[in-house]
């Protein structure tokens, strides 16, 4: 049932929930004005004419005038045509104006649907235009990025960052698992709105859009460029080359780790600047001129939330008797729902794609790691919460005690980082890593159990179908790039081992396990709707993928889960002997393959061996011996509470000093959270276990059997890795809380 909620009389308790990002921002303004002296920095701002100043301004002015166009198209794109452009203009502001005080990106949902929702406007719609305004941005300031990259360190880094962190692969396996999932699973619905979201009159949209995009952040790098100059002087670079550095500060800025820009813009600055010789005090008064005259264009523009705006726009015309107008009503509230499950019919699949992705750039002898999946976590987290705090209900119908549970692992994370910072400190891995964390894997919760309330047990099986066809494609463009590498002479050794796009063999195999999960689970309706022989080229991809990982866990895993499923017969003995057949026969042709390529090729293979022979492995046992024995012995040093969130990291028993993490979730439980967060966490595992070990009839409905499975993949895989933050997981958990509610009833798909 859904959970009824007691309206909130304090609206401070729902904005505490963003003050994180207010104190990271001021965090970083105070370390910099700290170290690099505000006199020096004032003296700089203090040399601008009051020209200059005006000129900046109005080019801002400028920047928010072409935003304002960029939301009357969104709008009109999303089916709310009828909005005016004042209700624009004051809603575009609101974003603004709570981006101020607000993570940017959530800031700018809050902002916008206080204004928007009197006109009839769902929290979804707005939802799904930021987003579609952070991609638009994101394709825009890419461009400008380039030329900026090439402009300020050379082409040299650009194209070796981009090879490193195999982009082109990204971009070029994304279409293919995209595709597959179309075309294998027949996504009628899905193709229908994709038609739509691409045709001539939609596309026309889009690239206005894209273009006022591009040109509002054109006028954003040309004001840092302009500001720069003045501010430097006479031994500044080319206004070029400074606007090519406020291309790459803007980007960054826009980045949603804080508050409107602010710390990061000028971390950004100091070191692209840096690269041109301009001294730290100057790039700091840059960045933080641009950011002060930023918020004085947007409070400037705030004067038009001055004069109220009549609720309208209601997709019905108003009536004049009370008949007329509950219809009305009606209406609105239909097509916010139509609305809301086509966000989610989107927002679900292409989550779990993203997720499958993820980019290490190296940069400057450091590697910065962006996960796709976040910003839409971000994202399905503040349609959640407005979701909630607007109709006073949850947004999704999930048992009581996955609430309670949830809840309960959030306050267990915030006692134990209490403990922790009152024995050790504040770290940084318990902050950030841990803790701010918690608030992603919260968002990726919210996104899989709303899309299945919304939409129902056919969402669930749409995220398990981009699993399976994610695992198995990837693996196979995987193979298929190695030996495309081998025949060109282009192949540079790393590693054997498979590892996907996200730069780890163990989370890959994990992946690729949750993938064979979720095939065994969906194995008998799948045999209604696709040829066996389809069914056993997946299961056979996914199963190459997992051995050619190397992970010993991945493979015990895989064998385990196999068995199981032939036991249960969830898995035919016939389609299983036809998917070890086709592995197989991959793995002899490509080992045939990279025989006659070392024979015939030596110069072109390093090390005169093909890529199967340096098996790396990520990790010594001994060293993971290690982190266990030492979890423990902390665990019998604190039984009951552990030593806090946090005490193992802060050890660094790594190689070098580096940071280590307990590779084992009940250990790691055990170690900084003691018998009591064991329990808490193994409180709903074993309760879902334990029904389904009593229960007379088995439930063999694929949400439930997905659950069973899950649970025994997490049991087994954390049992001897760190998997507590898996992202995939969480969101799937979410998914089969929703559907728990929906397995009693029939399980068609379409």
């Amino acid at each position: 049932m859904t959970a009824e909620l007691a309206p909130i009389k304090h609206p401070f308790k729902r904005w505490a929930k963003f003050l994180l990002p207010i104190v990271i921002s001021t965090g970083i303004l105070v370390y910099l004005f700290y170290n690099y002296r505000i006199e020096a920095i004032w003296e700089k701002v203090d040399e601008l004419s009051i020209f200059t100043v005006l000129v900046a301004l109005g080019l801002l002015l400028g920047n928010l005038a072409l935003g304002i166009g960029r939301l009357k198209y969104l709008l009109s794109y999303f089916g709310a045509r009828d909005i005016s452009t004042f209700a624009c203009i004051r809603a575009f502001v609101a974003g603004l104006l709570s981006s101020i005080f607000i993570l940017n990106l959530v800031g700018n949902v809050v902002g916008r649907f206080a204004l928007l929702r009197r006109q009839g406007v769902s929290v979804a719609t707005v939802t799904a235009l930021v987003f579609t305004e952070k991609l638009l941005l994101a394709i825009s300031g890419l461009a400008l990025l380039v030329f900026g990259w090439v402009e300020v360190f050379g082409s040299r880094q650009l194209y070796t960052a981009l090879a490193e962190a195999s982009l082109p692969e990204a971009v070029l396996a994304m279409c293919l698992v995209t595709a597959a999932s179309l075309a294998i699973f027949r996504w009628t619905r899905e193709q229908q709105l994709l038609r739509r979201m691409v045709s001539r009159t939609a596309l026309s949209r889009i690239g206005a859009m894209l273009a006022l995009t591009l040109a509002a952040q054109i006028l954003m790098a040309l004001t840092y460029a302009i500001i720069a100059e003045r501010i430097i002087g006479p031994s500044a670079p080319s206004l070029t080359t400074l606007f090519a550095a406020g291309a790459i500060v803007s980007f960054a800025a826009a980045m949603p780790l804080s508050v409107n820009g602010w710390g990061i813009r000028e971390l950004t600055s100091i070191f692209v600047l840096g690269k041109l010789g301009v001294p730290a005090p100057e790039a700091v008064g840059t960045s933080v001129t641009l950011g002060v005259l930023a918020t004085v264009s947007v409070l400037i523009s705030s004067v038009f939330l001055a004069k109220p705006l009549a609720t309208s726009a209601l997709p019905a015309k108003s009536a004049e008797d009370s008949k007329d107008q509950e219809s009305v009503l009606t209406v609105a509230k239909v097509q916010s729902r139509t609305t809301n499950s086509i966000v989610l019919l989107v927002a679900g699949p292409l989550t779990v794609l993203f997720l499958f992705f993820s980019m290490h750039i190296p940069f400057e002898g450091t590697v910065v790691s962006l996960n796709l999946g976040d910003p839409m976590a971000l994202m399905g987290l503040a349609l959640f919460l407005l979701t909630w705090t607007t109709s006073k209900k949850l947004p999704a119908e999930v048992p009581r005690f996955f609430l309670y549970w949830m809840l309960a692992l959030t306050l267990l994370l915030i006692g134990g980082f209490l403990n922790g910072a009152a024995r050790i400190g504040v770290t940084d891995w318990a902050l950030n890593n841990r803790l701010i964390g918690w608030s992603v894997i919260l968002g990726y919760v919210s996104i899989g159990a709303m899309c299945v309330s919304t939409l129902g047990l056919h969402s669930l099986r749409r995220l398990a179908e981009v699993i399976i066809v994610g695992g198995a494609m990837i693996t196979l463009f995987d193979l298929a790039h190695r030996q495309f590498e081998i025949a060109s002479g282009s192949f540079e050794f790393i590693a054997s081992n498979f590892e996907g796009f996200v730069k780890n063999r163990n989370a890959f195999a994990l992946q690729l396990l949750t993938g064979l999960v979720a095939l065994l689970a969906y194995s008998v309706p799948f045999k209604k709707k696709l040829p066996p022989i389809l069914l056993s080229f997946l299961l056979g991809s996914i199963m190459l993928g997992i051995w050619r990982s190397y992970s010993l866990s991945g493979l015990a895993c895989m064998v385990i889960l196999l068995a199981i499923a032939l036991l249960l017969r969830l898995l035919p003995w016939k389609m299983f002997g036809l998917a070890v057949f086709w592995a197989g026969t991959v793995i002899g042709l490509v080992s045939i393959f990279s025989y006659i390529s070392n024979v015939s090729g030596v110069d072109r293979l390093p090390f005169n061996h093909t890529p199967d022979a340096d098996l790396i492995v990520g990790g010594s046992t001994s060293e993971r011996l290690l982190t266990i024995r030492v979890g423990l012995e902390m665990w019998m040093a604190n039984p009951i509470f552990g030593e806090g969130l946090g005490s193992f990291a802060n050890r660094h028993f790594g190689e070098n000093g580096k940071q280590l993490v307990i590779h084992s979730v009940p250990i790691w439980l055990l170690a900084e959270f003691g018998l009591v967060g064991l329990a808490i966490a193994l409180s709903l595992p074993l309760a879902v276990a334990f029904k389904y070990i009593r229960s007379y009839t088995p439930n063999r409905a694929p949400a439930f059997m997905l659950t069973l499975g899950l649970l025994l993949l997490f049991a087994m895989f954390g049992l001897v890795h760190d998997i507590a933050y898996q992202r995939l997981f969480w969101l799937l958990a979410g998914a089969c809380a929703a559907a728990s509610v929906k397995v009693g009833y029939s399980d068609k798909q379409r």
